[in-house]
């Protein structure tokens, strides 16, 4: 879990869960996870992928996202994942769960 951490808050995915001054997006709330990229062929495109969990020490909730962007990035994964959280953590945990 220590690396999870490690990729959120100072890592790989620091920037979609922390503004330029280091207050997080999600108060209050440790998130943890990994990112990955790679250049893909079917489709092609360049893709990046989060999965995490939230609170870490406490898991709510997991996310995965995957983003297939071409031929430039214009959004990354953990942004991706960053809005789910938001919209969980945000009230919405009643009615995100009534969906599945």
């Amino acid at each position: 879990k220590y690396m999870m951490l490690k990729t959120v808050e100072n890592g790989t995915s620091r920037h979609a869960f922390y503004t330029r001054r280091g207050d997080a997006y999600l108060k209050d709330i440790i998130v943890g996870g990994k990112t990955g990229s790679l250049d893909g062929d079917d489709p092609p495109g360049d893709y990046s992928w989060f999965v995490g969990m939230a609170p870490l020490y406490d898991p709510e909730i997991a996310v995965a996202a995957l983003v297939i962007n071409k031929p430039r990035w214009r959004i990354k994964a953990p942004f991706v994942a960053r809005e789910g959280l938001l919209a969980y953590f945000n009230g919405d945990r009643l009615k995100m769960a009534s969906v599945n």
